[in-house]
C-alpha cells in the first residue's frame, strides 16, 4: 500500500471511532435528558455532540461526491455497468433536449443538437481578424504608463514557498474541481507533502518550460441562463472547470498583478483593481452631473456595453497590448 493510502486508511479508521462516539454519547445522554429537565450544561453538551455527528455526516457526504467524480474518470467513458447506470434514463431528462434549431422547430435526434451547439459556439468563440499594422499604429499613438524595473523584477521573481503555501490556503472551499477530480481541500491538507513538487513545477513553467498537458483538459458544460427561454441555444453560457492545480499557478499571478496594475490603469476604472469600487466611479459621475447642472455645460453622457467582451478574445491583440505596457512576454 502506498503512503497515500496509508494516510487515507488510518483517517478512515479514525473517523469510524470518532462517529461511533458520538453515537454512542449521543444515545446515552439522550437516554438520561430526563433526569436532567433543567439542566442547561447537560443540553447544550447534548447540542455540541449531535452538532458534531451532523458536520461529521456533511464532510462524508462531501467525500462521497468526490468519490463519485473519481469514479466517472476512471469508468465513465468505458462501457461498463457504471457508464450505463448513469445514463439509462438520462438522455429523457436531460434540460439541452428543449434545445430548438434555428427555425424554432425541434431537433429530431440528438447528434443533429450536438452539431448546432457546436456550430453556435464555434461561430461565437471565433477570434476576431487582426491587422497588425493598424494594431501598432494605434498603440503607438497612445501615451501609456509602462511596467517599472521593479514591477517587472516582481513578477518574474522565482515563486517563493511561502508565496505558494499563502496562496493554496486561500484558495476558496467546496468548489468544483476540474478533470482530475482532485479539489483545493486536498491540496490544504497534503501541502506540507506536495508543496516541493508543486513550487519546483510552477517555477519551471515560470522560467519557460512547457506546462502540464493536463493543464489543458476541462470539464465544459453549458447552463441555461435564468429567466430565459431554454429552446434558444443564445440563453445558455458555458462554464469551464479547470484542474485545480492549473488555477492556483494563475492565483499566484492574479496577485502579483494586482499589485501592480493600480500604477497602469487609469483611475477612472474600478473593475477588477485591487482598492477599488464601482461606487466610487458612480459618485464620480454624480460629481459630474451635479456640476453640470450648477455650471451649464455643453456635453454628453455616453454609456457603452460591449456584446460578447469575453467570447470574443483576439490574442495577438492582447500580447500587443501586454507588449505597450512593458510586459516581457515568452
Amino acid at each position: 500500500m502506498s503512503t497515500a493510502q496509508d494516510v487515507s486508511y488510518q483517517l478512515s479508521k479514525d473517523r469510524r471511532l470518532l462517529q461511533r462516539s458520538l453515537e454512542r454519547q449521543i444515545f446515552d445522554r439522550t437516554a438520561e435528558r430526563h433526569l436532567h429537565p433543567h439542566d442547561s450544561a447537560f443540553h447544550h453538551n447534548l447540542a455540541s455532540l449531535t452538532d458534531q455527528l451532523a458536520d461529521l455526516h456533511d464532510r462524508a457526504t462531501d467525500r462521497a461526491v468526490l468519490r463519485a467524480r473519481v469514479r466517472w474518470l476512471e469508468e465513465g467513458e468505458r462501457p461498463t455497468n457504471y457508464f450505463f447506470s448513469r445514463f439509462r434514463l438520462s438522455q429523457h431528462h436531460a434540460a439541452l433536449s428543449l434545445l430548438h434549431d434555428s427555425s424554432g422547430a425541434p431537433f429530431l435526434d440528438a447528434s443533429l443538437r450536438h452539431r448546432h451547439v457546436c456550430d453556435h459556439f464555434n461561430s461565437l468563440f471565433s477570434s476576431p481578424s487582426f491587422d497588425s499594422s493598424a494594431c501598432d499604429a494605434f498603440l503607438s499613438s497612445l501615451s501609456l504608463p509602462s511596467l517599472s524595473p521593479t514591477d517587472i523584477a516582481l513578477l518574474q521573481a522565482p515563486i517563493s514557498l511561502p508565496e505558494l503555501e499563502t496562496t493554496i490556503r486561500s484558495m476558496p472551499p467546496r468548489k468544483a474541481p476540474g478533470p482530475d477530480g482532485i479539489p483545493y481541500e486536498w491540496y490544504q491538507t497534503f501541502l506540507p507533502d506536495i508543496a516541493p513538487a508543486l513550487l519546483s513545477l510552477f517555477n519551471d513553467v515560470l522560467s519557460g518550460s512547457a506546462p502540464p498537458l493536463s493543464w489543458q483538459r476541462t470539464f465544459l458544460t453549458l447552463i441555461p441562463k435564468p429567466d430565459r427561454s431554454p429552446t434558444n441555444i443564445a440563453n445558455w453560457r458555458p462554464i469551464q472547470l479547470s484542474n485545480c492545480d492549473a488555477k492556483i499557478f494563475s492565483k499566484l499571478f492574479a496577485n502579483r498583478l494586482a499589485q501592480v496594475l493600480p500604477s497602469l490603469i487609469h483611475p477612472s476604472q474600478a473593475g477588477f483593481i485591487r482598492g477599488r469600487q464601482a461606487p466610487d466611479i458612480a459618485q464620480h459621475v454624480r460629481t459630474v452631473l451635479s456640476h453640470a447642472h450648477d455650471h451649464p455645460t455643453d456635453g454628453v453622457l455616453l454609456f457603452l456595453d460591449q456584446d460578447k467582451a469575453y467570447d470574443r478574445v483576439s490574442h495577438p491583440y492582447l500580447r500587443a497590448t501586454l507588449s505597450a505596457f512593458g510586459f516581457r512576454l515568452r
